[in-house]
């Protein structure tokens, strides 16, 4: 099994959104409820490729990380 990092771009934000929907919608729901207008225009608005990385497992898009740099050093901002 081949793990890489290759950065995100523009055109990655609807298979990241997919992913983010995978990975947080249950929990949101549980806590909060699930607001899709919401969470999708929050998402668009925050969307930074900049700072995110695709995860490909051989080759394969299967995950994002975001990590943000700060004052303190570098903080892991986002793992799904």
């Amino acid at each position: 099994m081949d793990v890489s990092l290759r950065p995100a771009v523009l055109t990655d934000m609807n298979f990241l959104w997919e992913v983010h929907c995978n990975a947080m919608k249950p929990y949101v729901s549980e806590l909060f409820g699930w607001n899709e207008d919401f969470q999708e225009r929050y998402f668009e608005e925050h969307y930074n490729p900049e700072k995110t990385s695709i995860i490909l497992v051989d080759e394969t898009q299967v995950g994002m990380i975001r990590i943000d740099e700060s004052p303190l050093g570098y903080m892991l901002t986002n793992l799904e």
